[in-house]
Order: structure tokens, then C-alpha cells, then sequence
């Protein structure tokens, strides 16, 4: 054999060797982009999720505050020894005491990397800070999902039922809550039948009892919610910011 040829065969072995190694750089560099793009795709969507959660924690703490306002007058009228000055009012803030707004976990994006095994495309700490927000939102929705309904069982077992189906179709609180509009709205009552029904609240004992752990629950869900909002904004400050 030639010195010619075996340079020619030297040639295009390293010509080979050159190709194969320029294929798996790119490739690596093409996974790496790939990878990238998945990365920046996924904080998008966990950002978009985040921002969910604080509006619908804000939403709450409207919500329950309103709640908190009302058994806390309902909780003094219950109290007095004497009727109550305005027994239609006092009437329409026993049942908006009863009021609930569970917050189903929602987690979409972490469900899904969690479930497809993705959760390593995620930065570490954010993972794990993450994770510890996550487990949060769980245990306190959990909390709020398991509201005593002692109260609002017995409230309701002494309102007659049209009343509260005109409560709850004509005076949903849900549409002003965004703007924290708080529109009053009463029961149209006779003067008397609004007197017996405030009479039959105040006579019942256990009614006070119920209400004044339920006001202790729902004191509880409004800083939950508030620090629910605060974590959720400052996450999404933190992802921003990577």
C-alpha cells in the first residue's frame, strides 16, 4: 500500500471522526436550546399561575372580611338582651354570615412537570421554594374547605327558603368583588315577620356559640389569604427576576 492512499483512508477517517463529533455537539447544542425554550416556556406558565392564585386570594380576603363585618354585627345583635333596632337588616346579615367561598387547589403547571417527571427542568431553589408554596396552598385551602357549617346549617333551618334563593340569585356578592363594591341589599320583610325571624335568631342559643367559632375560622382565613396573595406576588417577582 501507497503512502498516497493511506492518507486518502487517514483523511476521511478523520473526516468521519470530525462528523461525528460535529453531530453530537450539535445535537447537544440543539438539546440544550430545546431544553431552554422548555425552561422559559414552563416559568411562563407557573408566572400566569401564580398571578392566578394572588387575584383569587385577594378576591378572598374581600370576600371574608365582608363575612368577618357581618357575623361580628349579627354576633352583637345575638348578644343584646333587648330586639334589635333594624331586624330586617339583622335578618339579611345572618345570612350573609352564612356566606362560603371555597378556593379549590388549583396547580396546573406543577401537576403537570410533577406527573411527566419535568420538575428537573426547574432552577433547585425554585423548585423548592416552590414545592414549599405549593404544599402551603394545599393545607390552607384545606383548612378553608373545612369550615364548621354549624352555623350556617342552623341559620338556614330558620330562614324561610325563598329568602334564601332571593339572596343568593339578586344579592351574589361575587360580581363587586373585584372592585371591593360592596352593594347593601335587604329582604323585603313586613315589619313584622322581619321582627319574628330576628326573635327566633336572637332566642336561639346555640346560634351565638356556632357563629363565634365560625367568626374565629373565617378571622383565620382572611390572613391566610392575605399571606396567600403576598407569597404568590413575591414568587412571581422572584421568577421574573431569574
Amino acid at each position: 500500500m501507497g503512502r498516497a492512499p493511506l492518507k486518502r483512508y487517514l483523511a476521511e477517517f478523520l473526516l468521519i471522526v470530525a462528523g461525528v463529533v460535529t453531530g453530537l455537539i450539535a445535537e447537544g447544542w440543539v438539546s440544550g436550546l430545546r431544553e431552554r425554550s422548555q425552561a422559559g416556556e414552563i416559568q411562563s406558565r407557573l408566572v400566569e399561575d401564580l398571578r392566578v392564585d394572588a387575584r383569587e386570594a385577594r378576591l378572598r380576603v374581600t370576600f371574608y372580611r365582608r363575612v368577618r363585618a357581618r357575623a361580628e354585627s349579627v354576633l352583637e345583635g345575638l348578644s343584646s338582651d333587648g330586639p334589635v333596632e333594624d331586624p330586617a337588616g339583622f335578618v339579611m346579615k345572618a345570612f350573609d354570615a352564612s356566606r362560603m367561598y371555597p378556593l379549590p387547589v388549583s396547580r396546573p403547571t406543577w401537576d403537570d412537570l410533577s406527573a411527566t417527571g419535568r420538575l428537573d427542568l426547574l432552577d433547585p431553589e425554585a423548585r423548592l421554594i416552590l414545592g414549599e408554596y405549593y404544599r402551603g396552598l394545599f393545607s390552607r385551602d384545606s383548612y378553608v374547605n373545612d369550615f364548621s357549617d354549624d352555623y350556617r346549617k342552623r341559620v338556614r333551618s330558620i330562614l324561610p327558603v325563598p329568602l334564601q334563593d332571593f339572596a343568593n340569585r339578586d344579592c351574589s356578592w361575587f360580581a363587586g368583588l373585584e372592585g371591593d363594591v360592596d352593594v347593601p341589599c335587604s329582604f323585603d320583610l313586613s315589619a313584622e315577620d322581619a321582627e319574628a325571624l330576628a326573635s327566633e335568631l336572637q332566642s336561639d342559643v346555640q346560634l351565638r356559640l356556632d357563629l363565634n367559632w365560625l367568626l374565629s375560622q373565617v378571622t383565620t382565613a382572611v390572613q391566610l389569604f392575605e399571606i396567600g396573595a403576598s407569597d404568590a406576588t413575591d414568587l412571581v417577582s422572584r421568577l421574573e427576576e431569574h
